[in-house]
């Protein structure tokens, strides 16, 4: 079993279209809070509430949304996630940390951490790629103790993110070689789940998808545990 699951936030341009992105199998939709925008600075998804809104009607789909770190003050960034998050139900939300940023230290990450499990009493789920979680030069324990789920980006190739023939995230995935899933950094020896494109489309746009192998049941059981 597998379930397809895509990134969805103002990029798209148009609220999420639940009832399609089901129909075409995905179960799961991650939307993007805030966190730092592409040049640096702190922003909010202009399009979380309409998005979270329109997801929570939809219960195919698992709800998800993830907060993209940037340096410094880590628990103040976790804080403002929380409080945007509650305003829909923070309970009944998969959640994800994007530790890619330049800069972002082991310090931000723990710090953001600790604060989300002191004020939601949970786990959260950490997205990242070898070479940036490397880069922090964490400490034996912060990975896989406090982020038992990880997301590990291993995109396919530009060739097949670009081939006009492969659009659909089925299409792509057949290039995920078996070995990716092995991991051997922060603790994990397995990614729960390998974003693996960019560039895949989704209801007519263009976004990231990511594949969990197993059902949405256990997807979402490792997600809340």
């Amino acid at each position: 079993m597998t379930v397809w699951v895509c990134d969805w936030t103002h990029w798209q341009g148009v609220v999420v279209p639940v009832k399609g992105i089901a129909d075409e199998g995905y179960g799961m939709v991650k939307l993007k809070l805030g966190g730092s925008a592409r040049d640096g600075r702190y922003f909010e998804d202009p399009m979380f509430f309409p998005n979270a809104v329109a997801l929570l009607r939809e219960p195919r789909l698992i709800p998800a949304a993830y907060w993209y770190l940037m340096p410094g003050r880590g628990a103040a960034q976790a804080g403002l996630m929380y409080s945007m998050l509650a305003l829909v139900d923070h309970q009944t939300w998969a959640t994800f940390l994007d530790v890619e940023h330049d800069g972002v230290t082991w310090r931000d990450v723990f710090q953001f951490a600790e604060a989300w499990t002191r004020l939601t009493g949970r786990q959260m789920a950490l997205y990242t790629r070898q070479n940036f979680w490397q880069q922090l030069g964490a400490p034996i324990g912060l990975g896989a103790d406090v982020f038992p789920f990880l997301e590990e980006a291993h995109w396919v190739s530009d060739a097949v993110r670009g081939d006009r023939n492969k659009p659909y995230a089925s299409q792509q995935a057949k290039a995920i070689e078996d070995s990716w899933w092995s991991v051997n950094y922060g603790g994990w020896t397995q990614a729960s789940m390998l974003q693996f494109s960019d560039n895949v489309m989704v209801q007519g746009k263009r976004t990231v998808a990511s594949i969990y192998r197993g059902t949405k049941a256990e997807l979402r059981a490792e997600l809340f545990a």
